[in-house]
This record gives C-alpha cells, structure tokens and sequence, in this order.
C-alpha cells in the first residue's frame, strides 16, 4: 500500500455520518503536490497525530477564542405615550446575536405585538 506525505493540514470540517455522529476531516496538502491536489481526509487516516496538534496550535493563535461571550445589553423600556395609546410600552431587545427588536406590551392581558 502506497503512503503519501503529508505536508500539513490546512483546515478542518464535520460531517454528519448516517448514524448522527460527528466525523472530523482534514484538509490535506500533500508534499510534492500543488494546492490543487489537496484532499478531505477523516482523522483516523491522520497517521502522524503530531500534524493534527500542529494544526490546532496553528488555529488557536490566528483565532484566540474569547473566555466569555458579552453579554446583551439589558431591555430599555421606553414609554412612547404621544405615539403610542395610553398604557402601552415599547421594549428594544437585542438577540444574542446582536439583532435588535422591539416589543410592544399594552396594559390588557394578552395584548402583545412585535416589529423587526
């Protein structure tokens, strides 16, 4: 069985199996072939596991991970009374993904709208 260099590994992906579970692949550059001949590979076929941590170190430091995600801005109520019938209150929200909404709440139960 032929083996082939590798030169290094240049990204990384998962892939759904079948059966639900997650399988790493590697991005392969092989020595002596150009970048047009890189290949997807699954990490069990990684042979050289010092490849695989040299491509995590390489990673963790073109991308640092943050130690904690910011948290949102809390929810301003904001009372629009000449725009707005008596008793009701606009809230601006923002999603964790930083899009923002607001919410409309009036004084009856059940009375609740929403605007992009």
């Amino acid at each position: 069985e032929v083996v082939y260099k590798v030169e290094r590994l240049v990204a990384e992906r998962w892939q759904a199996t079948r059966g639900g579970r997650r399988l790493r692949q590697f991005r392969v550059r092989w020595r002596g072939y150009d970048s047009s001949e890189e290949t997807w590979e699954d990490e069990e076929n990684i042979l050289d596991r010092s490849l695989i941590a040299a491509f995590e170190e390489r990673n963790r430091q073109v991308h640092p991970q943050q130690t904690s995600r910011p948290a949102p801005p809390p929810a301003q109520a904001i009372s629009h009374a000449a725009q707005l019938p008596p008793g009701w209150v606009v809230q601006q929200r923002v999603t964790a993904s930083g899009r923002g909404y607001k919410t409309y709440k009036g004084p009856q139960k059940g009375d609740y709208a929403e605007s992009e």
